[in-house]
Protein backbone atom coordinates (compact mmCIF):
# COMPACT_ATOMS: atom_id res chain seq x y z
CA UNK A 1 0.00 0.00 0.00
CA UNK A 2 1.73 3.27 -0.90
CA UNK A 3 1.78 5.96 1.39
CA UNK A 4 -0.17 9.16 0.21
CA UNK A 5 1.74 12.47 1.09
CA UNK A 6 -0.62 14.73 0.31
CA UNK A 7 -1.77 15.51 3.40
CA UNK A 8 2.02 15.56 5.35
CA UNK A 9 1.74 19.53 5.88
CA UNK A 10 -1.55 19.14 7.95
CA UNK A 11 0.50 15.72 9.50
CA UNK A 12 3.95 17.57 10.42
CA UNK A 13 3.04 20.05 13.35
CA UNK A 14 1.48 17.25 15.35
CA UNK A 15 4.58 14.97 14.63
CA UNK A 16 6.57 17.64 15.79
CA UNK A 17 4.70 18.00 18.67
CA UNK A 18 5.10 14.49 19.62
CA UNK A 19 8.89 14.52 18.69
CA UNK A 20 9.03 17.49 21.04
CA UNK A 21 6.89 16.42 23.67
CA UNK A 22 8.96 12.98 24.00
CA UNK A 23 10.32 11.84 27.56
CA UNK A 24 14.00 9.68 26.82
CA UNK A 25 12.89 8.62 30.46
CA UNK A 26 9.49 6.84 29.85
CA UNK A 27 10.61 5.95 26.07
CA UNK A 28 12.99 2.90 27.22
CA UNK A 29 10.07 1.47 29.37
CA UNK A 30 7.42 2.35 26.41
CA UNK A 31 10.01 0.37 23.64
CA UNK A 32 10.29 -2.56 26.45
CA UNK A 33 6.38 -3.36 27.03
CA UNK A 34 6.14 -3.72 23.04
CA UNK A 35 9.20 -5.95 23.35
CA UNK A 36 11.39 -3.14 21.13
CA UNK A 37 9.22 -3.96 18.46
CA UNK A 38 8.33 0.13 17.83
CA UNK A 39 10.51 2.98 18.58
CA UNK A 40 8.82 5.64 20.60
CA UNK A 41 9.22 9.08 21.18
CA UNK A 42 8.49 8.69 25.54
CA UNK A 43 4.65 10.60 24.91
CA UNK A 44 2.12 8.96 27.46
CA UNK A 45 -1.43 8.45 26.40
CA UNK A 46 -2.83 11.47 28.36
CA UNK A 47 -0.11 13.82 26.73
CA UNK A 48 -0.15 12.41 23.50
CA UNK A 49 -4.65 12.50 23.80
CA UNK A 50 -3.86 16.44 25.06
CA UNK A 51 -1.56 16.96 21.87
CA UNK A 52 -3.80 15.65 18.91
CA UNK A 53 -6.71 17.23 20.64
CA UNK A 54 -4.92 20.67 20.28
CA UNK A 55 -3.97 20.02 16.68
CA UNK A 56 -7.38 19.09 15.78
CA UNK A 57 -8.51 22.65 16.96
CA UNK A 58 -5.98 24.51 15.84
CA UNK A 59 -5.53 22.46 11.73
CA UNK A 60 -7.64 22.72 8.66
CA UNK A 61 -10.81 20.93 9.41
CA UNK A 62 -11.15 16.99 8.56
CA UNK A 63 -13.96 17.39 5.81
CA UNK A 64 -14.09 13.81 3.83
CA UNK A 65 -13.04 10.49 4.00
CA UNK A 66 -10.10 10.72 1.61
CA UNK A 67 -8.32 13.25 3.79
CA UNK A 68 -8.97 11.45 6.43
CA UNK A 69 -7.55 8.21 5.51
CA UNK A 70 -4.09 10.20 3.54
CA UNK A 71 -4.17 11.65 7.22
CA UNK A 72 -4.22 8.30 8.99
CA UNK A 73 -1.85 6.50 6.37
CA UNK A 74 1.15 8.69 6.69
CA UNK A 75 0.72 8.77 10.78
CA UNK A 76 0.97 5.13 10.31
CA UNK A 77 3.48 4.25 7.84
CA UNK A 78 5.23 7.65 6.89
CA UNK A 79 9.32 7.42 8.27
CA UNK A 80 8.97 10.40 10.69
CA UNK A 81 6.24 8.68 12.48
CA UNK A 82 7.15 6.36 15.78
CA UNK A 83 4.39 4.39 17.20
CA UNK A 84 2.59 7.99 19.38
CA UNK A 85 1.88 8.83 15.57
CA UNK A 86 -0.01 5.26 15.39
CA UNK A 87 -1.86 6.19 18.41
CA UNK A 88 -2.78 9.31 17.15
CA UNK A 89 -3.85 8.36 13.79
CA UNK A 90 -6.37 6.18 15.72
CA UNK A 91 -7.76 8.98 18.07
CA UNK A 92 -7.96 10.93 15.23
CA UNK A 93 -9.62 8.97 13.34
CA UNK A 94 -12.64 8.34 16.33
CA UNK A 95 -13.08 11.74 16.71
CA UNK A 96 -13.98 11.89 12.96
CA UNK A 97 -16.92 9.57 12.44
CA UNK A 98 -18.38 12.61 10.63
CA UNK A 99 -16.44 11.73 7.83
CA UNK A 100 -16.90 7.79 7.36
CA UNK A 101 -18.23 6.17 4.61
CA UNK A 102 -18.81 2.71 3.76
CA UNK A 103 -15.28 2.24 2.49
CA UNK A 104 -13.79 3.36 5.70
CA UNK A 105 -13.84 -0.02 6.82
CA UNK A 106 -11.73 -1.47 4.35
CA UNK A 107 -8.53 1.54 5.30
CA UNK A 108 -8.98 0.16 9.12
CA UNK A 109 -8.78 -3.25 8.02
CA UNK A 110 -5.41 -1.87 6.00
CA UNK A 111 -4.24 -0.47 8.72
CA UNK A 112 -4.86 -3.64 11.36
CA UNK A 113 -2.61 -5.64 9.64
CA UNK A 114 0.16 -3.31 9.36
CA UNK A 115 2.87 -3.11 11.48
CA UNK A 116 0.60 -5.08 14.11
CA UNK A 117 0.84 -5.44 17.50
CA UNK A 118 -2.17 -6.00 20.19
CA UNK A 119 -2.04 -2.43 21.23
CA UNK A 120 -3.12 -1.06 17.70
CA UNK A 121 -5.35 -3.88 16.39
CA UNK A 122 -7.40 -3.66 20.12
CA UNK A 123 -7.08 0.26 19.65
CA UNK A 124 -8.70 -0.23 16.12
CA UNK A 125 -11.84 -2.15 17.53
CA UNK A 126 -12.16 0.83 20.17
CA UNK A 127 -11.61 3.83 17.85
CA UNK A 128 -12.69 2.06 14.25
CA UNK A 129 -14.32 -1.07 14.15
CA UNK A 130 -16.81 -1.45 16.56
CA UNK A 131 -17.96 2.04 15.83
CA UNK A 132 -17.78 1.71 12.11
CA UNK A 133 -20.43 -1.72 12.54
CA UNK A 134 -23.10 -0.05 14.80
CA UNK A 135 -23.19 2.47 12.10
CA UNK A 136 -23.30 0.50 8.84
CA UNK A 137 -24.44 -2.39 10.04
CA UNK A 138 -25.81 -4.19 6.83
CA UNK A 139 -21.91 -5.09 5.66
CA UNK A 140 -21.04 -6.77 9.24
CA UNK A 141 -21.88 -10.57 8.52
CA UNK A 142 -19.79 -10.45 5.58
CA UNK A 143 -16.91 -8.47 6.75
CA UNK A 144 -16.22 -10.14 9.51
CA UNK A 145 -17.07 -13.67 8.57
CA UNK A 146 -14.22 -13.37 6.28
CA UNK A 147 -11.89 -12.12 9.53
CA UNK A 148 -13.21 -15.43 11.30
CA UNK A 149 -11.75 -17.61 8.66
CA UNK A 150 -8.62 -15.61 7.70
CA UNK A 151 -5.64 -16.53 8.28
CA UNK A 152 -4.56 -13.32 9.84
CA UNK A 153 -4.64 -13.63 13.81
CA UNK A 154 -4.90 -10.81 14.06
CA UNK A 155 -8.36 -10.47 11.69
CA UNK A 156 -9.34 -13.32 13.56
CA UNK A 157 -9.18 -11.73 17.06
CA UNK A 158 -11.39 -8.93 15.46
CA UNK A 159 -13.86 -11.40 14.62
CA UNK A 160 -14.80 -12.39 18.26
CA UNK A 161 -13.99 -8.77 19.95
CA UNK A 162 -15.44 -5.94 17.38
CA UNK A 163 -18.83 -6.26 19.58
CA UNK A 164 -16.83 -5.41 23.06
CA UNK A 165 -18.90 -2.65 23.72
CA UNK A 166 -22.07 -3.66 21.98
CA UNK A 167 -23.91 -4.66 25.21
CA UNK A 168 -27.13 -5.42 24.98
CA UNK A 169 -26.52 -4.58 21.31
CA UNK A 170 -24.45 -7.68 21.35
CA UNK A 171 -25.16 -10.50 18.65
CA UNK A 172 -25.34 -13.03 20.54
CA UNK A 173 -25.94 -15.83 17.78
CA UNK A 174 -22.53 -13.99 15.96
CA UNK A 175 -20.73 -13.62 18.63
CA UNK A 176 -21.11 -17.61 19.77
CA UNK A 177 -20.70 -18.74 16.08
CA UNK A 178 -17.21 -17.06 15.83
CA UNK A 179 -15.72 -18.51 18.79
CA UNK A 180 -17.11 -21.92 18.05
CA UNK A 181 -14.98 -21.72 15.00
CA UNK A 182 -12.18 -20.55 16.35
CA UNK A 183 -12.37 -22.95 19.50
CA UNK A 184 -9.40 -24.94 18.82
CA UNK A 185 -7.05 -22.09 17.90
CA UNK A 186 -4.15 -21.93 20.68
CA UNK A 187 -2.38 -19.15 19.04
CA UNK A 188 -2.64 -16.74 22.14
CA UNK A 189 -4.02 -13.66 20.66
CA UNK A 190 -6.63 -15.31 19.25
CA UNK A 191 -7.49 -17.52 21.84
CA UNK A 192 -7.30 -14.71 24.87
CA UNK A 193 -9.31 -12.57 22.40
CA UNK A 194 -12.19 -15.90 23.08
CA UNK A 195 -11.87 -15.21 26.87
CA UNK A 196 -11.93 -11.46 26.73
CA UNK A 197 -15.22 -11.40 24.26
CA UNK A 198 -16.84 -14.11 26.47
CA UNK A 199 -16.20 -12.45 29.66
CA UNK A 200 -17.14 -8.82 28.60
CA UNK A 201 -20.43 -10.26 27.56
CA UNK A 202 -20.75 -11.94 30.81
CA UNK A 203 -21.58 -8.38 31.68
CA UNK A 204 -24.58 -8.06 29.83
CA UNK A 205 -26.06 -12.02 30.11
CA UNK A 206 -24.41 -14.34 32.67
CA UNK A 207 -26.30 -16.98 31.94
CA UNK A 208 -25.75 -17.30 28.39
CA UNK A 209 -21.91 -17.32 28.30
CA UNK A 210 -22.15 -20.04 31.10
CA UNK A 211 -23.96 -22.11 29.02
CA UNK A 212 -21.73 -21.57 26.08
CA UNK A 213 -18.56 -22.37 27.77
CA UNK A 214 -20.32 -25.50 29.69
CA UNK A 215 -20.99 -26.83 26.03
CA UNK A 216 -18.11 -25.49 24.36
CA UNK A 217 -14.96 -27.37 24.23
CA UNK A 218 -13.15 -24.00 24.69
CA UNK A 219 -9.05 -24.05 25.12
CA UNK A 220 -8.02 -23.36 28.80
CA UNK A 221 -6.82 -19.89 28.54
CA UNK A 222 -10.43 -18.89 26.62
CA UNK A 223 -12.35 -20.47 29.54
CA UNK A 224 -10.35 -19.08 32.02
CA UNK A 225 -10.75 -15.50 31.04
CA UNK A 226 -14.57 -16.41 29.84
CA UNK A 227 -15.39 -16.96 33.90
CA UNK A 228 -13.01 -14.60 35.64
CA UNK A 229 -15.44 -12.89 36.87
CA UNK A 230 -18.40 -15.55 37.23
CA UNK A 231 -16.64 -18.35 39.55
Amino acid sequence: MAIISSHLQWNQPLVNALGKAGDPSKQLGMEKYMRFQFPFYGVQAPLRKEIVKGHLATQEPISSNEMLIEICKDLWLGPQSKREATYAAMDILGKSKKCWNTSTIDTIEQLGVLQSWWDTVDGLVIAGVGPYFQLFPSGMESKTNAWNSSKNIWLKRWSVIFQLGYKEKTNEALLFHYITNLKDEKEFFVAKGIGWALRQYARTNPKAVQKFVKGTQLQPLSKREALKHLI
